[in-house]
């Protein structure tokens, strides 16, 4: 009966250290997951803002070029207003001169 107590306890201990063990091992594991899903999240908020940031370069680009052709635009309407200026002078002066 003692022999048996002794095999128990020596079991029970084993046990217990065997439960400790597996218990650090899952804290770990565990630890280990939460580092591992953080960085799946911060992959993805990168990739995402990476997605966006593209977005963004293409749109500044659309709109650059948006803006050289009503940048000629308005050159060219304002080359015209001279043209047109410079024909009332004369039509004026030919007016005058009559």
């Amino acid at each position: 009966m003692e022999e048996l107590d002794k095999t128990l306890k020596e079991s029970e201990a084993m046990l217990n250290e065997k439960i400790l063990t597996l218990t650090a091992e899952n804290e770990a594991l565990k630890e280990r997951l939460r580092e591992e899903e953080e960085w799946r999240r911060a992959l993805a908020d990168k990739s995402q803002k990476d997605a966006h940031t593209l977005f963004l370069e293409q749109e500044l680009e659309s709109l650059r070029a948006v803006l050289e052709i009503k940048t000629n635009q308005i050159h060219q309407q304002d080359k015209k207003l001279m043209q047109m200026d410079k024909l009332v002078r004369i039509c004026t002066h030919v007016i005058n001169m009559r």
